[in-house]
């Protein structure tokens, strides 16, 4: 495991594993000889001494300082490692009260027994991440790189302790029967799966109950239960809930050719909701064998068709967990990708493009497979599998591909090898006539994985505390943490922290300083163009607009529309505007109100995409942004696609598809070939959306 390299979370836990099994064997001997001496006062040192293991391994091994590192380090190699051996030895004075000839094997079945629960939960309850006595905790997903040491975790390990320490002691009383002992085991038995049963009341899993407690807004539809959160919606925004799934189902159904008959879909407020109930924040999942799709509210045009897609896939999937042939990521990844033809707001298949010309020698199948998938970068890995299997699906045939990710490349019957039909695709994919752009490579493809990084969630720990003591205003906690951070790390969120911080102590030169190094440093970093709008913003604060105008101009100079280049232009035009530098600095509402007055104003449709983009609630704004749009002048000189396709995503929700269906039509005819699809495919949501209203209406007016 190339994390256990730090000491951290995955170093604990594997510690814990290791210990427990240790343990058992190291006090079989005593065991089976009736060894009193492992209970005097040398049984607890023993296991002390086994305790500690870990860290005398790691300082043997040179690969850590008594540094900032191992103070973040130790709690969790105490929580999790120290109790080991005692539930090791727990578990072989099991194993040999139950089955002393084959102790041992009755220990390693006691012991895959427990590493298996999970699954079982997994496969029952509807979260990710688990609690188990051999690791103890188990976080859901990697792209949540900050994995603290809670509380719950902590309690989850007392319980342990005593659970355990109570079995302990019927090997303490020896005038009990044989007989006795095993109905005493049998009831602790019976204790842990109540225990185990009742863990989503105790905030230990998450079941479906326990996430209509969370998320009270209900929608049913034809084809899916929608739990959402009520409070996040307006009710404008719920009604068009199941039109918007429902489209996307009726998109899948012609691709797949194949679909579930019921789908559950949970929406949460954010991040934060969804990691506490299901411990995934930064990554929507979905669980085919359940089908069910969870995202957030901000994800529901970025991710929720790729989610309903796993489902989807589920119907041809492998094995009772209804997931690609031998659980191959690169298939099960790529299958859900494929069938949206753009990632982010380009051509799936451009893309494919650069990546193919920036790694010529790069394998798919076999780089790609298994833990390969998660090594490289996730932009790299997702749109490659995704143009991959797009392309096997074109030229081999749905059904051919179907039978491919269910049943295994020989019951796919495909016309060539797979290495032949990879080479045929890098071959085909970079003789498309797309443009090179350097930018966006780096971008998409320059980036680190999880496993590239030197201490990963101590770094996103130490972040995380950054960021909390900038909410919380105190700049001066802030500023010492962010050097105790330098110490590990110089990604480029530390670098934005650390600019923040200045710009928050109004230390706006160190700030520009900061940014323009990073800038100077890295000039082919895929972060370049956040750390030169963080910059112009900087800029605009010490009064040097033309600096400021440079730095965004430089990022416009991408040509082509993404969110960035129109958070560019957005504050571009904002340079030009009176009070710029106070709406940098101002509460939510204050920048509401500016924006809100110079989309009056000026007319222009980038103020618009700035008032949706605030993220707004209140059941008047649509109203405000339908107002807005009947007057405001479209500029479509620079073809940018993005606040047209964000202006008529917003517009579809709230059920206005003609306008949306407009706007869209009016930038697809001037679209570059790069970004075609994505407007295309978003139009083709929202056509399908109105008519699923239109049937709806109509069935609704024949059973009155």
């Amino acid at each position: 495991m190339p994390l256990c390299r730090d000491f951290h979370y995955e170093y604990a836990a594997l510690s814990s594993l290791l210990l427990t099994i240790l343990a058992g064997q190291y006090y079989f001997p005593a065991l089976r000889n009736k060894d009193q001496r492992i209970l005097d006062k040398y049984f607890f040192l023993q296991l002390f001494a086994f305790s500690v293991i870990p860290v005398f391994v790691l300082l043997a091994g040179g690969t850590i300082r008594w540094n900032h590192a191992v103070l973040y380090g130790l709690p969790f190699v105490a929580a999790y490692a120290i109790p080991a051996p005692f539930i090791g030895f727990t578990l072989a004075y099991i194993a040999e009260t139950l089955l002393p000839r084959y102790r041992v094997w009755m220990f390693l079945i006691i012991i895959i027994s427990i590493a298996l629960l999970p699954i079982v939960e997994l496969y029952l309850f509807r979260n990710l991440f688990f609690y188990n006595p051999l690791i103890v905790f188990f976080p859901g997903n990697i792209y949540d790189e900050n994995i603290p040491l809670s509380l719950t975790q902590l309690v989850y390990r007392i319980i342990n302790v005593l659970y355990f320490g109570g079995i302990v002691l019927l090997f303490i009383k020896k005038a009990l029967r044989k007989r006795t002992r095993y109905l005493l085991l049998g009831v602790w038995a019976l204790a842990g799966m109540l225990f185990w049963s009742f863990a989503p009341l105790l905030g230990l899993s998450t079941n479906g109950a326990r996430l209509q407690w969370n998320l009270l807004g209900k929608v049913e539809t034809q084809h899916f239960t929608i739990l959402f959160d009520s409070d996040s919606f307006t009710s404008h925004e719920a009604g068009q809930l199941g039109t918007l799934h429902e489209a996307y189902y009726t998109e899948l159904e012609a691709k797949y050719q194949s679909v579930p008959n019921h789908i559950y879909s949970y929406i949460f407020a954010s991040s934060e909701q969804k990691y506490r109930l299901l411990g995934a924040g930064n990554a929507d999942y979905a669980k085919p064998f359940q089908y069910c799709v969870f995202t957030t509210k901000e994800d529901l045009f970025r991710s929720l068709k790729h989610e309903i897609a796993h489902v989807c896939s589920g119907v041809f999937g492998y094995s009772p967990l209804r997931l690609s042939y031998h659980l191959n990521p690169m298939v099960l990844e790529g299958t859900a990708t494929a069938v949206s033809d753009n990632f982010d707001e380009f051509n799936l298949d451009y893309l494919a493009f650069l990546a193919v010309h920036y790694k010529p020698d790069m394998s798919i199948t076999d780089g790609l497979s298994g833990a390969g998938f998660f090594i490289s970068p996730s932009t790299t890995s997702y749109i490659v599998s995704g143009a991959f299997c797009k392309w096997l699906m074109h030229t081999e045939g749905i059904n051919k591909y179907r039978e491919f990710y269910g049943r295994g490349l020989q019951a796919a019957g495909f016309s060539r090898p797979l290495p032949e039909l990879e080479k045929e695709f890098i071959l085909t994919t970079g003789n498309l006539q797309y443009r090179w752009n350097e930018n966006l490579t780096q971008y998409y493809f320059n980036r680190q994985s999880i496993f590239q990084k030197s201490f990963p969630h101590l770094t996103a720990s130490l972040l995380d505390e950054i960021v909390e003591d900038i909410n919380r205003g105190d700049y001066s906690t802030a500023e010492k943490n962010i050097w105790a951070a330098s110490r590990f790390t110089n990604q480029p969120r530390f670098v934005f922290l650390k600019a923040t911080i200045q710009e928050k102590l109004y230390k706006y030169a160190d700030a520009a300083a900061t940014l323009s190094d990073f800038i100077n440093q890295n000039p082919t970093s895929p972060y370049i163009n956040h750390a030169l709008l963080k910059y112009g913003d900087i800029q605009v604060l010490r009064d040097m607009h033309e600096d400021a105008r440079v730095a965004y101009n430089r990022v416009l100079s991408l040509g082509w529309g993404t969110e960035l280049t129109t958070e560019a232009t957005l504050k571009r035009l904002l340079l030009e505007t009176p009070g710029y530098a106070s709406y940098l600095q101002a509460d939510f509402k204050r920048k509401h109100d500016f924006l809100l007055f110079n989309a009056k104003a000026s007319k222009d449709f980038y103020f618009i995409w700035a008032l949706i983009k605030t993220g707004m609630n209140e059941e008047t704004d649509y109203r405000i942004v339908k107002d807005l749009l009947n007057t405001c002048n479209f500029d479509l000189t620079n073809n940018n696609p993005v606040p047209f396709v964000d202006i008529a995503n917003y517009l579809a929700l709230h059920g206005d598809y003609p306008t949306a269906s407009a706007l869209l039509d009016i930038i697809s005819r001037r679209v570059i070939p790069e970004q075609k699809e994505y407007v295309q495919q978003t139009l083709l949501s929202v056509q399908n959306m109105w008519l699923q209203e239109q049937r709806t209406k109509h069935f609704y007016g024949i059973m009155r």
